[in-house]
């Protein structure tokens, strides 16, 4: 491999791991870091999001956001709007497994 190319490629994937290292620091420093797919069922989860609601990791991931969340029937309704303007956050009360906050 041309030795350019080499070192272009080793800072490329310094910089990309950099950008990775930033990113899961920012994602579990958040009140509410969460990753959901596309239906809106959860990837991730930040262990403050689970020790402020009193989840379990296990509890939480591959379940749908609804089924956290408080007044559902305003989450149903605007899921759809969330997804079609390709909006990446969402305002709600969640239900914590003893009292809601």
């Amino acid at each position: 491999m041309d030795n350019g190319i080499e070192k272009d490629l080793k800072e490329s994937q310094r910089v990309a791991h950099e950008s990775e290292e930033r990113f899961q620091l920012l994602f579990n420093k958040a009140p509410w870091g969460i990753n959901l797919d596309q239906d809106g069922r959860f990837i991730e989860v930040n262990q403050k999001w689970l020790d402020t609601l009193g989840y379990t990791r296990e509890e939480v991931i591959g379940k749908w956001f609804g089924d956290f969340a408080l007044n559902l029937w305003k989450v149903s309704a605007n899921a759809s709007l969330f997804k079609a303007r390709g909006k990446s956050t969402v305002s709600m009360r969640c239900c914590a497994k003893t009292v809601s906050v």
